[in-house]
C-alpha cells in the first residue's frame, strides 16, 4: 500500500492504528511517527483476539485490550471481518470511546 506525503504527515504528527502482522510498513510507520500509536492483529498487537471459537452464524471470542481481557460475542461469520473490528476497536479508542462502551455494542454490530 502506498502511502501519499499528506497522509504520511498527518500519521507523523498524530500517529496510527495499524495491523500489526504487517510487520514491515507497521515498524517502518512506528519509527516515524511522534503521535501515538495503537496496534491490532490476531497473533499480536495492542489489541487482539487472544481465542476465537466459531459458533452458528459468528464467534466468541476473548478480546485482549492492552492487556485487559473482555469476552465478546461477534455476529459476523466472516474471519477476515475479526480484522475489521480491532481496527474498530482502536479507532473508536482513539476517539475516546471507552472499553466498556465498544464491549457492550459489538454484539450489535
Amino acid at each position: 500500500m502506498k502511502i501519499e506525503e499528506k497522509e504520511l504527515e498527518v500519521l507523523i504528527e498524530y500517529g496510527f492504528i495499524d495491523n500489526k502482522n504487517d510487520s514491515n510498513r507497521y515498524n517502518d510507520l512506528k519509527a516515524l511517527c511522534r503521535g501515538r500509536v495503537i496496534s491490532y492483529g490476531l497473533n499480536a498487537g495492542d489489541i487482539t483476539f487472544t481465542t476465537v471459537t466459531a459458533k452458528r452464524g459468528g464467534y466468541d471470542a476473548v478480546l485482549s485490550y492492552f492487556g485487559h481481557d473482555y469476552h465478546v460475542t461477534i455476529n459476523i461469520a466472516s474471519r477476515f471481518q475479526l480484522y475489521n473490528i480491532l481496527c474498530a476497536i482502536g479507532m473508536a479508542s482513539a476517539s475516546g470511546i471507552t472499553i466498556e462502551e465498544v464491549v457492550s455494542n459489538i454484539s450489535k454490530i
